[in-house]
C-alpha cells in the first residue's frame, strides 16, 4: 500500500526542512563561534565547504588580506560572497 499525500508546495518545503533540521548533528558550530577575521581553514568550515573550493573562488574574486604573512577571509565579506553566489 502507497500512502500519497497532496500538500501545497509552501506546507511541503516547511515539512521538508524540519525533517532535514531534525536530522542536523546538534553540535553544528553557530555563526557567533567564529572570529570576525578567520583563517583559511576556519572560512571554509565556516562557509561549510572545502578549502579547495575557498581558494576557487578566492580566485574568482572573494577578498582576502594578508595579516602576519597568512591569508585571512573577513566573515562579512565571505557572507556578501555566498549571498551573491546563491
Amino acid at each position: 500500500m502507497q500512502l500519497t499525500i497532496n500538500l501545497p508546495d509552501e506546507l511541503l518545503k516547511a515539512a521538508i526542512m524540519e525533517a532535514v533540521k531534525e536530522q542536523l548533528p546538534a553540535t553544528q558550530p553557530k555563526a557567533k563561534e567564529f572570529p570576525a577575521y578567520m583563517n583559511k581553514t576556519k572560512a571554509a568550515a565556516y562557509a561549510g565547504i572545502s578549502r579547495g573550493t575557498l581558494n576557487s573562488w578566492i580566485g574568482q574574486g572573494l577578498k582576502v588580506a594578508r595579516l602576519e604573512g597568512r591569508y585571512v577571509v573577513a566573515k562579512t565579506d565571505l557572507d556578501t560572497w555566498i549571498e551573491a553566489h546563491k
